[in-house]
């Protein structure tokens, strides 16, 4: 009998650890973005998604990078949350990093710029994709998101 409790706990523990182990898990998937000749904007889409979204980086291209004035709006395809909207990418550097998160409700939060916004929480994706679309870019330019998801 007391062998037979001490594997049931073991068998919990295990339980319990597997559970720790897999909402620990990230992934980091990257999405280019590049603007066609004669465009001015384009859009691109992430895999799909699960879990929160903890971190949006941007990698300038090498040889075809943004101009001054690209900006970028980041939602989610079929819910439509905004995640992200910068207005101008080449002014944050050539890696600049946000932490977007979901607003909270006090006074005068939603005055704050999207990428500043820490007293909330990261987003939620589930079984959803992202969708980056650049604007007011010059036409044959590039860039590359990376995206940090995960539980």
């Amino acid at each position: 009998m007391r062998m037979a409790r001490i594997i049931g706990v073991a068998f919990l523990v295990l339980l319990c650890l597997a559970a720790v182990v897999q909402s620990a898990y990230f992934e980091r998937h990257e999405v280019t973005v590049t603007v066609g000749a004669g465009a001015s904007t384009a859009t691109a889409y992430s895999p799909v998604l699960n879990g929160l979204i903890w971190s949006v980086e941007y990698v300038e291209d090498g040889t075809t990078p943004f101009g001054d004035t690209t900006g970028v709006v980041i939602t989610t395809e079929r819910s439509a949350q905004q995640i992200l909207s910068v207005d101008s990418l080449s002014s944050r550097g050539t890696h600049p990093c946000w932490h977007p998160r979901a607003g909270i409700v006090t006074a005068g939060f939603d005055s704050i710029a999207a990428d500043q916004k820490w007293g909330g929480v990261p987003f939620v994706v589930a079984r959803e994709r992202l969708m980056f679309t650049v604007g007011s870019a010059t036409e044959e330019t590039a860039g590359t998101f990376y995206v940090t998801v995960g539980g």
